[in-house]
């Protein structure tokens, strides 16, 4: 029709217009491209009026989505290249005067104009034959889709623009038309139709169609022919997509020795076998080999391609993923880069190879930690899979599967599962029932709901996971130990460290069978072994499998400084931690500290793991300075690269505010665990134990603040998260009831003290042994509690509990004990017991003189309840002998005016008072008010007994004078106090009277005789014989007046 029309057509220049809505990257890139070219894809419908195309650019501009685009057009009916045809009679719509431009023309872009808010204008030029760059470009696409029919040339650009369902309906009625003899033709679409399953991700139909292909080919080929390489090529690329490794290897190598004997060495096709090889390579992580079959690939695109020519985007692309497997991120993004802006320039925007880019991008920065740019770039490949594949191809769910794990490490759970349900619906149109593709999404939803501590249902996606790869991978399949892997890690979590354990070495059997023995696989497995055996508390198998994985490290180079040898330094630490050897679990987070600072892009995770670990390593040894300044490092690269709800700033504010509880600055550390809660109520579910953790931090602060209301408040919701989520006997739960009970004992709530306390002991008991030494703390606690209850019998039934597992458990000279022995002794003490008292004290006496220093302290304390004892048993100089020793301690460890010094004083003078060796007696407590006047305000009632004493010794000593003295003293302290102590005042006034009496001071012995009566019948009342006695002196000292 061209032809035809184009003798009797006018040959003046005329310009056509079109109308319709493109994405917002193809405008970017036509606006970027001003002076280069622009094919459209398809027969491209035109318009003479311009209003006609205004019409439908209008229409296309009603969807947000879209940039509507206005196309201006000027034709030279001279150029040839430009076939078209009026076609306005042979349209449905004469009135559009229709003009048909053949598919793929090409024009050049002349400018583009903004004309409103997602409404272009570009301006076209069509291209003429002697244009030097498309001249260039196309001899080497017809060189490249090579001789045969129209249809067969016309199938195979398909292919290469990505239109796989349009080239399925070229070739696939060929093939039911095509004679059997003609094997060539069959041989050629039975290949092209495993070419087209393949990009559409039907791998066993593309198995299928490969091996009908081969077949023919072998049955009329010799066994080197050329041609049969490119076969074995894509067989092999077939079972690499289908985890058959082996098997892609062999027949990726059967291809390479036919190319290599049969083509020269700069030959495309050798290219992309190199290429292959390498992939498998890097797969099985054999990285040195895997860049040598890419730049073997890369020399011989650089020979024979035109720089601009797409398949360098694939060269760079792989060998950006192969440097980023190795860690050298730099070099990655710099081969990503070369690779988008070959595909950018020379692709169609929505070209599949473009989406892969993109994705690459997105991965890059996914690992490096940049979440926010990661997210972009797999939406961009997304929205190109939308547009240009079919609609369940397999690289749509590749999509979602991606931009649902970002959104998982963002703790985007919701957005994270609503994109795994895509990718399983479209897998589940776009595969067979059990394709290993499953596999993959199954195991991104079982890691969403683990990280949500839903752990039964992770357990059954995981489950899923590794019932498909046993089904359709062979035995020995990298990915199956994988699964086993994530099984290990999930039963980790829900503490059931057997089957993890068994889970673990399944994965290490089928590695060490599958995998090269120095591979990085092995790190991950080596440690998650050991990271169980630490959970066991068996340290020592823990640090032998953590040494292997660091063997590994040492041994690889592309490890010795990874991240994955940080990470084994870090767990080897941990169990040094566990095992309490500080300072070389320090070294070896240092060490960790050391690979990742000289890492050019460490990972913002691997980090702050770093970091905490250290913190928590200098807060075990109580530098607390130091703990702050690698917690607080850690906080700042984690507020800096994840979102401010993020659950590991949470974690950070929680090991901050247990360092600021340790320096006692309880105030700040209440503030940081407060901020740990606001973000952990927001982000995790009700019943998730680390809310538990963080209400329980939150009553320990408030109940070192003394607000032990808010302390009861705090533990009850710890209680009831853990009530919820926790099976009935968790030892952690008994922790909970432990704690709430101590905070009810500081409020005076006996009753709730004890329900909590033997709540807590009713699960250690059932869930611990018998003389684990946890009961013995528990029991002490509860004789306690009873003790101060009066109970004393039941307080000395858990002493004696206590006592007998500390006998058992420690050393005959652990002070725990000690204390016990001390405590049961108070109770017998109480009870009038003083013989089982005795017993007690002197066995806590031997254990504390056996592993103390002679004057230490709480020796004072023993010797004083000892004496004590001695007195209440009026056993006097024993009781003035171990006086002696508590003063002898205190003298040399207190200062001169420690009040508890003092009433050592006081209480050995009383004892010498009672051997009447009033000497020594007034010594004493002379010495106790020395201590009590200087540290005591004048008017303390401490001070009363002391006045009271000292003037009785001074009175039997017939110093009168001296013993008004010290009575006034006690007695002008007694009138001035609130609640005074009737009984004891009438005493004083008594004996303060007598002693007037004595000194012939009639007056003012009647004066205090009258006031001893007067407080004898407040404290007794009127006819007690107290008051009469007193009375009777009244009625004396009158007579004698």
């Amino acid at each position: 029709m061209h032809i035809k029309q184009s003798e009797s057509r006018d040959h003046n220049k005329f310009i056509v217009y079109r109308g319709q809505a493109m994405i917002s990257d193809e405008i970017e890139k036509i606006q970027a491209s001003q002076g280069g070219l622009l094919s459209f894809n398809s027969f491209l419908s035109t318009t003479l009026d311009e209003k006609v195309s205004l019409h439908f650019a209008e229409q296309a501009y009603k969807n947000p989505n879209v940039i509507a685009v206005l196309f201006h057009m000027e034709i030279n009916p001279k150029i040839s290249s430009v076939p078209f045809a009026f076609i306005d009679k042979q349209s449905a719509f004469k009135y559009e005067s229709e003009i048909l431009f053949s598919m793929h023309t090409v024009f050049r872009i002349m400018g583009a104009q903004k004309l409103k808010e997602r409404f272009w204008q570009v301006n076209l030029a069509s291209t003429s034959d002697n244009d030097e760059q498309l001249k260039m470009l196309t001899d080497y696409m017809r060189k490249e889709l090579g001789e045969g029919t129209p249809l067969s040339k016309l199938g195979h650009l398909m292919l290469k623009m990505g239109e796989f369902d349009q080239a399925e309906e070229i070739y696939a009625p060929q093939l039911d038309s095509t004679d059997e003899k003609n094997w060539r033709k069959h041989f050629h679409l039975n290949h092209q139709l495993g070419y087209v399953y393949s990009e559409k991700g039907d791998f066993k139909a593309a198995l299928l169609y490969y091996e009908k292909a081969l077949k023919y080919e072998l049955d009329f080929l010799p066994p080197d022919d050329p041609s049969l390489a490119t076969t074995y090529n894509n067989i092999a690329g077939v079972h690499e997509s289908l985890g058959d490794y082996r098997s892609a290897l062999s027949s990726y190598q059967k291809a390479l020795e036919i190319k290599e004997k049969s083509l020269p060495s700069d030959d495309p096709t050798l290219a992309t076998t190199y290429s292959n090889i390498g992939l498998v390579h890097k797969t099985l992580a054999d990285f040195t080999s895997a860049l040598s079959f890419y730049q073997k690939a890369l020399e011989i695109r650089q020979k024979t391609l035109p720089p601009n020519h797409p398949d360098f985007g694939h060269i760079y692309g792989n060998i950006g993923g192969l440097h980023q497997d190795m860690g050298d991120y730099s070099t990655a993004l710099k081969f990503y880069q070369q690779a988008l802006d070959i595909q950018e320039k020379y692709l169609p925007p929505k070209h599949p190879d473009l989406a892969s880019s993109y994705a690459n991008f997105g991965s890059i920065h996914s690992t490096m930690g940049d979440k926010s740019k990661a997210l972009e770039y797999y939406i961009k490949a997304r929205d190109i899979r939308e547009l240009s594949l079919p609609k369940n191809h397999p690289d749509k769910a590749s999509s979602y599967n991606c931009i649902g794990s970002v959104y998982s490490s963002m703790d985007d759970y919701s957005n994270a599962l609503s994109c795994f349900e895509k990718a399983l619906e479209i897998q589940k149109q776009a595969f067979p029932e059990n394709h290993p593709a499953f596999a993959n999404t199954y195991n991104n939803f079982g890691s969403v709901y683990s990280s949500m501590e839903d752990k039964s249902t992770a357990l059954s996606y995981y489950q899923k996971a590794l019932e498909i790869r046993e089904l359709s991978l062979p035995p020995n399949h990298p990915d199956i130990a994988t699964s086993y892997n994530n099984l290990g890690t999930i039963y980790s979590a829900m503490e059931n460290n057997q089957k993890a354990l068994s889970s673990y070495e399944k994965s290490l059997e089928i590695e060490r069978i599958s995998l090269p023995s120095n591979h990085p696989t092995f790190v991950t497995t080596y440690n998650n072994i050991g990271l169980v055996h630490q959970s066991l508390n068996d340290y020592s198998t823990a640090l032998s499998f953590y040494q292997k994985a660091y063997e590994i490290c040492k041994k690889n180079p592309q490890l010795s400084e990874s991240d994955e040898a940080a990470m084994t330094y870090n767990k080897i630490g941990s169990a040094h931690h566990a095992m309490e050897e500080y300072s070389t679990a320090l070294s070896f987070f240092e060490k960790a500290l050391e690979i990742q600072s000289k890492s050019l892009n460490p990972k913002n995770r691997s980090l702050t793991i770093t970091y905490s670990n250290m913190g928590l390593a200098y807060h075990e040894i109580n530098d607390y300075q130091k703990a702050l300044l690698y917690y607080e490092k850690a906080l700042e690269i984690e507020k800096k690269s994840l979102p401010d709800d993020h659950r590991d700033l949470a974690t950070s504010y929680s090991n901050i505010g247990l360092v600021y509880c340790s320096m006692k600055d309880y105030a700040k550390a209440l503030s940081f665990h407060e901020k740990a809660l606001v973000i952990r109520e927001k982000k995790m579910s009700s019943d998730d134990l680390t809310l538990a953790s963080t209400y329980s931090n939150i009553a320990s602060t408030y109940h070192e603040l003394n607000d032990y209301l808010n302390a009861v408040e705090f533990h009850k919701k710890a209680i009831e998260v853990r009530e919820k989520s926790s099976s009935v006997d968790n030892l952690q739960l008994a922790t909970s009831y432990n704690n709430i009970a101590i905070a009810y004992k500081s409020t005076g709530d006996k009753t709730n003290a004890l329900t909590f306390y033997e709540k807590a002991l009713a699960i250690r008991e059932k869930k611990l042994a018998p003389d684990d030494p946890s009961l013995a703390t528990i029991y002490t606690s509860i004789a306690s509690l009873h003790n101060s209850m009066n109970d004393y019998s039941k307080a000395i039934q858990f002493y004696e509990k206590s006592i007998e597992i500390r006998e058992k458990s420690s050393s005959t000279d652990d002070l725990d004990l000690a204390t016990n022995y001390n405590n049961i002794a108070v109770a017998y003490s109480s009870m009038d017991d003083k013989s089982n008292a005795l017993l007690f004290y002197q066995k806590a006496l031997a254990t504390r003189l056996r592993k103390l220093p002679t004057d230490d302290p709480s020796l004072a304390t023993i010797y004083t309840s000892i004496a004590s004892l001695h007195y209440s048993m009026d056993d006097y100089p024993n009781t003035i002998l171990f006086y002696k020793k508590a003063i002898e301690i205190r003298e040399k460890s207190s200062s001169t005016d420690d009040l508890d010094l003092s009433t050592n004083y006081n209480n050995i003078a009383v004892a010498y008072k009672s051997i009447n060796d009033k000497q020594n007696a007034l010594t004493f407590y002379e010495k106790a008010l020395t201590i009590r006047e200087k540290k005591l305000p004048p008017n303390d009632p401490s001070l009363v007994p002391l006045y009271s004493s000292i003037g009785s010794i001074h009175s039997s000593n017939d110093d009168k004078s001296a013993a008004v003295e010290f009575y006034e003293k006690s007695l002008k302290i007694q009138e001035t106090l609130p609640s005074p102590n009737y009984s004891s005042m009438s005493v004083m006034y008594y004996n303060t009277a007598m002693a007037y009496q004595s000194l012939q001071n009639y007056e003012a012995a009647l004066k205090h005789a009258e006031r001893s009566v007067e407080t004898a019948r407040l404290a007794f009342g009127p006819d007690h014989s107290e008051v009469k006695e007193n009375q009777m002196l009244v009625d004396r000292l009158r007579n004698k007046q």
